[in-house]
């Protein structure tokens, strides 16, 4: 994500190495910190150009075959899930695919918040929909309710992972996301080695 920072210290560009317009605030927070401590602009844009990614929030993995997989599998919630699929839904020429779990600890405002996950994918740019677990099936309900033709629903990660394996090719981004407790970072992985496989490297 690259933008121009506007500071009391003056305006400056930034390349912040993880994908997602959400990052913006993070790292313009960042920003205050440095310099409220006295750090110059160049000492601030080489710190958020040396950020490293924490493994599995956003995690990009590069596979063969221009297949791209946004692993964002530490955690969800509403906010985060639409972040992340603002950013699948900017990934540029490519197939989009959207795997999302269930996300938990939302007491009695599970249904309405899933069913609002799937009507913001529905206006996005995203190809194809895989849902996985219970409550993710209000994602993908919602979803076809608001016009999504293609949409997928699994009531686990076995049955996921037999719809993935028609729908790994090349020039495609995936990005998997759902709360902790549904490790969807094994789907990741598995697509991960499907696109090695078809690829046969």
């Amino acid at each position: 994500m690259k933008f121009n920072a506007l500071t009391p210290g003056g305006s400056f560009p930034v390349n912040v190495p993880m994908p997602g317009r959400h990052m913006i605030y993070a790292a313009m927070t960042a920003a205050a910190v440095g310099a409220h401590f006295g750090e110059t602009n160049e000492e601030i844009t080489r710190g958020i150009e040396a950020c490293v990614p924490t493994r599995m929030r956003m995690e990009v993995l590069h596979c063969p075959g221009n297949i791209l997989i946004y692993n964002d599998t530490y955690n969800a919630n509403p906010q985060s899930m639409k972040s992340a699929l603002l950013t699948l839904s900017n990934t540029k020429d490519m197939r989009r695919i959207a795997v999302l779990g269930d996300m938990f600890e939302l007491g009695t405002e599970e249904e309405r918040c899933h069913r609002d996950i799937g009507c913001f994918a529905a206006s996005l740019r995203i190809d194809v929909l895989v849902t996985v677990g219970r409550a993710a099936g209000y994602i993908a309900d919602e979803a076809v309710k608001n016009g999504m033709k293609d949409v997928v629903k699994c009531a686990d990660k076995d049955e996921a992972k037999k719809v993935l394996t028609g729908l790994i090719s090349e020039d495609t981004a995936y990005l998997c996301k759902a709360s902790r407790g549904m490790a969807l970072e094994e789907l990741s992985a598995y697509i991960n080695d499907k696109a090695g496989e078809e690829s046969g490297s």
